[in-house]
């Protein structure tokens, strides 16, 4: 990845998301002016009015780039409702936000076995189809367990990205991936392969996610990691988990860090 970035700097909103469930406009408006460009949507749909929520691009110049969309939702009997509203806001992606882990979303730990990584791989296999067929992409989003298990000597990371269709996006976050341990610059060169978001999430070894990109104790090495990635990030987005101070003040200090660095990558 090379050049002037800064136009592909977005937000997810988990960062902001007590403000933006308060008021989105408000909210999206001074995102906009801070000089995000995009927005990744979180919380369950039916938290944001339909016919509002369609006009935000065009009342604020925030795009909407995609909905973290509960495995829950996607079921036989949620998937008609909750594609239909995403489709008729505009939503261009479905991004699951996570299998597993301690949230147990799929799965209990005491289902847990390559066996049950295997149907869920099956099952966004099959979900992408679907969606496809309506004009809607999908990714998946990574936590810390997909890098921590390991069956038959391959990470569920591995299982999940080396075997989905070529056309399901990976939604790589940094944070939650150094958290677990993993090489950052190494797992992006691995899958240049396949289209990708960036999730760039502060992560310290002293404080935990209560940090900033760019703070000494940040462990984002973020020249390093945009420059490992041999594609171009379709978004790249801060997603911050720090809870230490205002939502607000966290965005526009990651922001500040970021809109130097992506100026010249």
């Amino acid at each position: 990845m090379r050049g002037d970035c800064r136009e592909r700097l977005a937000i997810q909103m988990y960062t902001v998301h007590e403000h933006a469930w308060a008021n989105l406009e408000e909210t999206l408006q001074a995102l906009a002016n801070m000089g995000y460009r995009g927005i990744e949507y979180y919380g369950h749909h039916s938290m944001f009015d339909r016919n509002v929520t369609a006009q935000m691009e065009a009342r604020t110049g925030m795009k909407m780039i995609g909905w973290h969309t509960e495995w829950a939702d996607l079921q036989e009997d949620t998937y008609e409702e909750t594609v239909s509203y995403l489709e008729a806001v505009g939503c261009p992606l479905i991004v699951v936000p996570c299998l597993g882990g301690d949230w147990n979303i799929g799965h209990s730990r005491e289902q847990e076995c390559r066996d049950v990584w295997l149907r869920h791989l099956d099952w966004l296999n099959q979900l992408y189809e679907k969606l496809s067929a309506r004009g809607l992409g999908l990714a998946y989003h990574n936590h810390n367990h997909e890098f921590l298990l390991n069956y038959d000597g391959q990470k569920v990371f591995e299982l999940l990205f080396n075997n989905l269709r070529p056309e399901i996006m990976m939604e790589f976050d940094t944070g939650r991936a150094i958290c677990a341990g993993e090489d950052c610059c190494q797992t992006l060169r691995q899958y240049s392969f396949r289209e990708a978001l960036l999730h760039l999430k502060p992560y310290s070894n002293i404080t935990g996610y209560e940090s900033f990109l760019g703070r000494p104790d940040d462990c984002n090495n973020v020249r390093e990691i945009l420059r490992a990635y041999e594609g171009n990030f379709d978004w790249i987005m801060l997603e911050s988990e720090n809870r230490a101070v205002d939502e607000m003040e966290n965005a526009k200090k990651n922001f500040e860090y970021l809109n130097l660095i992506l100026g010249d990558v």
